[in-house]
């Protein structure tokens, strides 16, 4: 199936026009595998192993500079995407990129350097839901030139048991490099085809596919988050002179460590404890996903601890959504806080808790303080779940118990202040409260409302039907059956019975509209004694 600029020329796929005489700028094109296939079957959860080898040849039309590169691409949506030539390689567009709703894995094979994150103009990268790398290798120094007018046969191979994705090419002269990289995603398609994607600014490609069979093969792990030496930090932080934010654990600093803005999260271990603090370590080194903060490294001593992480200039969710007088740039950001975007925001951190709970190796991983101050935002206003400080390894069981109450009143379900127990039911309510700030735009607690907390006011508002006049009035043009929807799920979350909230994974599925939404009753049922006691304390950081 052809599509765009793309035809059938020279014994080969031409996926820009193959003519003397065409004008090659911002031309795109696609070509698609004709037979769709499942990726999994309902009710199973290992996804179909895949592998598809071709041989490329790319030369530019107009030297030095060709256009931006090819991209092997898995997607349920095969139309091509509108404006999505140049740096957008046919994957998406400036409204789709990064969307949860994108539903698009790609391998890219870009031959110019169009981001900063780019890490050269001739390298190999995975991409999600978009066209930002989640990894990425160079090929300098392989004598591999993506662009340079010789063939290169390519190997991609997905394992659908380890969830891992390996890449091998061989050049023209016979030389083969093997470059594995992981991809631990759900991918959320049922129906799936394969496409080619090459994007023109004058590139001109000859394609052909040698071979698709079903093959399963295994990949070594990709480097994770490194150790850094104190002064390096202390200098990269200017001796901790900036201060990004405070909390119950540590102060957070910016800093440049390698040429990058990093975030320093820095935790005092006599008040933390170390063995708890090498534990958050040791399981932060092990997690990956695209809506969680990312660690870059850690340096660790005997009474202070030290967590690097990717640095995000827009700062965290709760200071766009509740800007402080005075501060025009917070408001700035508060416009272009969409319905869209903060559905993709809730959608985001469902994802990334999906991920902790259910998803990531070896272990469930508990968060235990989410909350808009722990979400922040990319360049694309993307979700970022950060502060780990709190997160607990469950190793067996469903839950851990503490001594003292974790957490941020008013995101504390009612159970945990009389068992003290954690699980993920308990992080489910707290991000059924996140649920309401993002979309009522309103703080958890207020005494100046009549219902101080959100969620007794929101299901105020439940119980009189005007559930959706509970939404944000800043916002506009806000899909009012999606609003609703939202709401009605994040009170299912906060029931007080811990036992009828749903799963995360069932939140998602309601959010995609895959599930009904639960059902809720109108009257919020009534908390234990000894829950009430501690919920009508004002709200501080525990």
């Amino acid at each position: 199936m052809f599509l765009g600029g793309s035809n059938l020329a020279l014994g080969a796929l031409q996926i820009t026009p193959d003519s003397q005489n065409s004008d090659l700028e911002n031309q795109m094109g696609r070509v698609l595998y004709k037979t769709p296939f499942r990726l999994w079957k309902p009710g199973r959860s290992t996804i179909a192993s895949f592998n598809a080898t071709f041989t490329l040849n790319i030369y530019p039309k107009t030297n030095p500079i060709g256009g931006e590169g090819l991209a092997f691409i898995i997607t349920s949506e095969p139309d091509l995407p509108g404006n999505s030539n140049g740096q957008w390689l046919g994957i998406a567009n400036e409204t789709t990129n990064l969307s949860p709703l994108n539903s698009i894995v790609a391998v890219e094979f870009d031959t110019k350097k169009s981001y900063m994150d780019d890490i050269d103009g001739n390298h190999v990268g995975v991409d999600v839901d978009g066209i930002n790398s989640i990894n990425q290798l160079s090929l300098a120094g392989t004598g591999v030139n993506l662009s340079g007018g010789e063939d290169v046969t390519v190997n991609v191979r997905y394992d659908g048991v380890s969830k891992s994705l390996a890449f091998i090419s061989t050049d023209v002269k016979g030389r083969k490099i093997s470059l594995f990289l992981i991809l631990i995603i759900l991918i959320a398609i049922l129906i799936a085809v394969l496409i080619l994607v090459i994007i023109g600014m004058g590139i001109k490609l000859r394609l052909l596919i040698r071979r698709i069979r079903n093959l399963v093969t295994g990949a070594p792990p990709s480097i994770g988050p490194r150790n850094f030496r104190y002064e390096e930090i202390q200098a990269g932080t200017d001796n901790f002179r900036t201060v990004l934010g405070r909390g119950g654990q540590g102060t957070v600093y910016k800093g440049h460590l390698r040429g990058k803005d990093v975030a320093v999260k820095r935790i005092n271990m006599e008040r933390q404890g170390a063995e708890e603090t090498f534990e958050a370590e040791a399981v932060i080194s092990q997690l990956y996903h695209r809506n969680l903060v990312k660690l870059i490294g850690w340096c660790t001593g005997e009474r202070e601890s030290l967590l690097v992480y990717e640095y995000f200039p827009k700062g965290s969710l709760d200071r766009i959504l509740f800007p402080s007088e005075g501060c025009p740039a917070a408001a700035q950001e508060l416009a272009k806080l969409t319905w869209a975007v903060r559905r993709d925001i809730i959608t985001g951190v469902a994802s990334a808790l999906e991920y902790l709970h259910d998803l990531c190796q070896r272990n469930s991983v508990l968060h235990r303080d989410v909350k808009a101050s722990n979400v922040m935002l990319d360049d694309h206003r993307r979700a970022r779940l950060g502060d780990f400080g709190l997160r607990r390894i469950l190793l067996s069981g469903d839950t851990h118990t503490s001594t003292r109450t974790a957490g941020t009143p008013g995101f504390i379900a009612p159970e945990c202040y009389i068992n003290g127990q954690a699980s993920r039911e308990s992080d489910v309510f707290a991000f059924g409260v996140f649920s309401m700030e993002v979309v009522c735009g309103r703080v958890t607690y207020d005494q100046h409302e009549e219902c101080p907390y959100i969620v007794d006011w929101l299901w105020h508002h439940h119980g009189s039907g005007l559930i959706t006049s509970a939404v944000d009035r800043r916002l506009e043009n806000v899909d009012v059956e999606e609003a609703r929807r939202v709401l009605v799920l994040s009170l299912a979350c906060c029931h007080t019975n811990h036992r009828m909230r749903p799963t995360i994974r069932t939140v998602l599925r309601v959010l995609s509209g895959e599930d009904p939404v639960p059902v809720v009753p109108l009257v919020r049922p009534p908390m234990e004694r000894f829950a009430r006691k501690f919920l009508s304390s004002s709200p501080s950081v525990l």
